[in-house]
């Protein structure tokens, strides 16, 4: 059990690193060799490292009332009293760390408990649902809503090591999402007011009332080998019916609302607001190594659009400017990038690709905060299809190269070869996108 210094400055990654220092010992009381790789890395490992491992150890047991681990060990093959007096100090004691209220205390950890069972289902059906056998989350852990529960876990030696990691896992991810409670309390309603902006301000409800939008589809011809649009136009909703596609052409399905540009011509936009999910919200924590969800996610609110020229993509961006004027707000376009004329994207982002065209940048405006992406119907359909550009793809990158996928889904217990299923992945993700072009 070769101990490393810390490598990240995050709580969560350094928890679940499998080759740090809260690596699952074969036992919990250590077998000979564990307790040998144990002794000589407490001998060697920097301040800071034996510092944190301490904190966290006599964190975990204060919360279930052990003085150490022999004790914890008790207290986990003890009665169902002894049990049960320790499961409520934990959570008297998270409902604290966390500042819950009393009432909610028990009803909000099991919010958070259940919610982290859905990061992990999220990461296997979305991220490597390719990976066979899909490894199922071992009951005891799933149906664990009460830290407690999950701290007794590991210091109880009838549950095998990768019971254990699970229990650390979603104790950790538990964390991260009451952090996110706390700090994103009031994102919901920031995204109910930008609503409000856009179906007030920005866009049309007399052509389109609020729910409605033109049913168009955008008619594509791909590159063979690389996927790239070489041409694309425009097409009703009848004529996509009657068509019968030909090689390498693709029909993609988009729903158009309309706004007004500054000479009062009704012109058409695909558009699509968003709230990050909480699972994205924890991924990109984890990738960020952040524990702040502050610090890491600055995008909480989104607005994709995507336009028939550049042209109407610039008055939509004028018209943003006069749409907050009219609602009495000021508004900050911030951090712009703008690839449209085909300069390389030199995104920050670990797996991002150079060759996408959009404008990118943050908008501040009626009380919200807004990551606005614009793209033609040529680079949207790019940033869909394009080998090596397409946004599937880079999700699948991202959460590799990260290391997330190392973090939730160590090869130790799961058999996960990053390299091998990474590329897996990706082949995955080609079939899926090449599959639908005639």
């Amino acid at each position: 059990m070769e101990k490393q210094p810390i490598q990240s400055k995050s709580f969560a990654r350094y928890a679940l690193n499998q080759s740090g220092a809260l690596r699952i010992p074969t036992h919990v009381m250590f077998d000979t060799d564990d307790k040998r790789s144990f002794v000589e890395w407490r001998k060697t490992a920097p301040n800071a490292d034996l510092q944190r491992y301490d904190a966290t150890l006599r964190t975990a047991l204060h919360l279930i009332g052990a003085s150490d681990v022999q004790s914890a060990q008790k207290i986990a093959l003890g009665d169902d009293e002894t049990r049960q007096k320790a499961k409520d100090k934990a959570l008297v004691a998270a409902g604290n760390m966390y500042g819950i209220h009393p009432a909610e205390r028990k009803t909000k950890i099991s919010q958070y408990a259940k919610e982290a069972d859905r990061v992990i289902d999220y990461v296997q059906q979305k991220v490597v649902p390719t990976l066979i056998p899909q490894p199922e989350m071992i009951n005891e852990v799933r149906g664990a809503q009460n830290p407690g529960d999950l701290i007794l876990m590991l210091f109880d030696d009838r549950y095998a090591p990768r019971a254990r990691f699970e229990a650390i896992r979603k104790l950790t991810l538990m964390n991260i999402i009451a952090s996110i409670d706390q700090k994103h309390n009031g994102s919901n309603t920031m995204y109910v007011k930008f609503l409000e902006f856009l179906n007030t301000h920005v866009l049309d409800t007399k052509t389109h009332r609020i729910g409605e939008h033109e049913r168009v589809y955008l008619l594509s011809k791909h590159n063979k080998d690389t996927f790239a649009v070489e041409e694309v136009k425009e097409i009703s909703e009848e004529q996509a019916k009657n068509l019968q596609l030909k090689p390498y052409q693709k029909l993609t399905f988009i729903g158009h609302r309309n706004f007004f540009d500054e000479k009062g011509n009704l012109t058409p936009v695909y558009v699509t607001p968003r709230e990050k999910s909480l699972e994205a919200t924890v991924l990109k924590m984890l990738r960020k190594d952040e524990d702040n969800p502050s610090a890491a996610v600055d995008d909480n609110i989104g607005l994709f659009a995507v336009f028939n020229s550049k042209k109407d993509l610039n008055a939509f961006q004028r018209h943003l400017v006069d749409a907050a004027d009219t609602a009495n707000s000021g508004i900050l376009f911030t951090d712009m990038d703008d690839t449209l004329n085909g300069e390389a994207y030199h995104g920050e982002n670990t797996g991002s690709s150079n060759d996408i065209q959009w404008r990118k940048c943050f908008v501040r405006v009626n009380g919200a905060t807004v990551e606005l992406a614009m793209m033609t119907n040529e680079s949207y359909l790019n940033y869909r299809n394009k080998l090596d550009a397409s946004h599937d793809e880079y999700v699948v990158k991202r959460a590799f190269e990260t290391g997330v996928v190392d973090l939730l889904l160590p090869e130790r217990f799961y058999g996960t070869k990053s390299k091998e299923l990474r590329e897996q992945e990706l082949r995955r993700v080609r079939r899926n996108i090449e599959g639908k072009v005639n």
